[in-house]
């Protein structure tokens, strides 16, 4: 059986450019289990779908590897309200 898929929205800072939204889309992309990512470099967030849950150091780690900081993500379970999922500012010590 294939899990649901779920949305995750993560606020991500430094980017300032299309090239940035490359990056981090690239990166992101490698996690297994993500469908599809959607970079906001305005917003500086990005949204990701996935097929299964993603591990917050996963994340963390592609974020960084492309040479920005996550600072926070949002998870929205398929076919959930948005209003009520929780808001999680993973620090170091909680996701390392």
């Amino acid at each position: 059986m294939i899990a649901p898929a779920a949305s995750t929205t993560h606020t991500v800072t430094g980017m300032v450019c299309g090239h940035c939204a490359t990056l981090v889309t690239e990166e992101i992309s490698r996690i297994a289990g993500v469908t599809a990512v959607a970079v906001d470099v305005a917003g500086q967030t990005v949204t990701v779908t996935s097929d299964r849950r993603l591990d917050p150091r996963d994340m963390r780690n592609a974020v960084e590897e492309a040479g920005y900081e996550l600072t926070a993500f949002h998870a929205v379970p398929h076919g959930a309200d948005e209003a009520t999922a929780p808001t999680i500012s993973p620090g170091r010590a909680e996701i390392a």
